[in-house]
């Protein structure tokens, strides 16, 4: 059984971190472990294009599916999530440190996007 590959992946402008996605790539699913964007840069749409080519990028490395964790009261990235079309289907109880349930929110990934090739993903920005 192979361990999962750790991805993240970063968007930049002018040399200045804007947002980023860890994840993993563990047969055919990926994982958003943690999706971040900086407090200037918010409510720009950073967050969304950084959950978009993490999902291009899983589906081109052959992951059928996507899978997240958010804390209930996280309501900005709930919102994020519902709007990109992930719905919570189930819950983590007290997974987070302060006894918060992790909400499990699954999304399929488009077949047109998939690669045969799920050696490599590249994360480069265009």
């Amino acid at each position: 059984i192979e361990a999962p590959a750790a991805h993240t992946l970063a968007l930049e402008v002018r040399g200045r971190l804007v947002a980023a996605v860890l994840g993993t790539l563990a047969a055919d699913e990926a994982t958003v472990d943690l999706l971040v964007v900086d407090p200037a840069a918010r409510r720009r749409g950073w967050g969304r294009r950084a959950l978009h080519r993490w999902r291009r990028s899983a589906a081109r490395a052959g992951a059928y599916r996507l899978v997240l964790e958010v804390a209930p009261s996280n309501g900005a990235a709930r919102s994020l999530y519902a709007s990109a079309g992930f719905v919570e289907v189930g819950a983590r109880p007290r997974y987070y440190a302060d006894g918060q349930d992790a909400l499990v929110l699954p999304d399929r990934l488009p077949a047109a996007q998939r690669s045969c090739i799920s050696s490599a993903v590249s994360l480069e920005m265009p």
